[in-house]
């Protein structure tokens, strides 16, 4: 998998969860237009932790399941990076792209 295809199904994942979500559950407002900087969690994030963890696991199961993997994203690993792999989808994409290169 390469990055630019890992991204698409990260920016998927977080436009399905925060479609199925309605942030603020105003249904009338437009979703925010999400990149590879956007602020995922933390401060002025798109999610809370509950979102986070959502969102992670609908990644997780995505890749597994094109790779036929068994990759774990919310590690303790990830956990312990000076720079939380979760702060923007770019982050996220990196730290996956990291351990799916890992099991090659």
């Amino acid at each position: 998998m390469e990055r630019s295809q890992l991204l698409t199904l990260v920016l998927e994942q977080i436009e399905e969860h925060l479609q199925q979500t309605q942030i603020g559950n105003d249904a009338s407002q437009p979703l925010p237009k999400i990149s590879e900087d956007t602020p995922l969690y933390g401060k002025d994030g798109l999610v809370d932790s509950l979102g986070l963890v959502s969102i992670v696991l609908s990644v997780e199961q995505a890749i597994n399941d094109e790779l036929d993997s068994e990759i774990v994203i919310a590690d303790d690993r990830a956990m312990s990076q000076k720079s939380s792999p979760f702060g923007t989808p770019g982050r996220l994409v990196d730290y996956t792209m990291l351990l799916i290169n890992e099991r090659k």
